[in-house]
């Protein structure tokens, strides 16, 4: 036998739907495209210059019209899975350098579920 490599954290993006509908053992879950999307969210912020760290997503519904991201910063931001990901990294990443600086601690959330005409959010008091 060789030796298992050494590893920090997860090897698995934890991904929790909060719906109380009934599944089956061999019922789809998430379609393959909003998986990839997903997948594709969890890349994205992985990234150096990206102002947060996910935790876990959030789904509230098969309709993925809310998406939770919980970030390991203590915030959340919400936003809808047919938004441009890539786009709202870095509207939020403007949002830290030009508007919140260092009250970007202080975020409760960020909802860019209406992106991209509004982007609003919140500071813990």
């Amino acid at each position: 036998f060789e030796k298992a490599p050494e590893t920090s954290g997860s090897f698995f993006d934890k991904i929790v739907i909060l719906e109380t509908k009934k599944r089956f053992l061999g019922t789809q879950v998430i379609n393959p495209e909003n998986l990839l999307k997903l997948e594709q969210a969890f890349i994205l912020s992985a990234q150096e210059d990206i102002p947060f760290s996910i935790d876990y997503l959030e789904i509230k519904d098969e309709s993925f019209s809310e998406i939770k991201i919980i970030t390991q910063e203590g915030f959340y931001i919400s936003y809808n899975i047919n938004n441009d990901f890539k786009q709202m990294l870095r509207v939020i990443s403007e949002l830290k350098k030009e508007t919140l600086k260092d009250n970007f601690i202080r975020l409760e959330y960020i909802d860019c579920k209406y992106y991209p005409s509004k982007v609003y959010y919140r500071l813990k008091q």
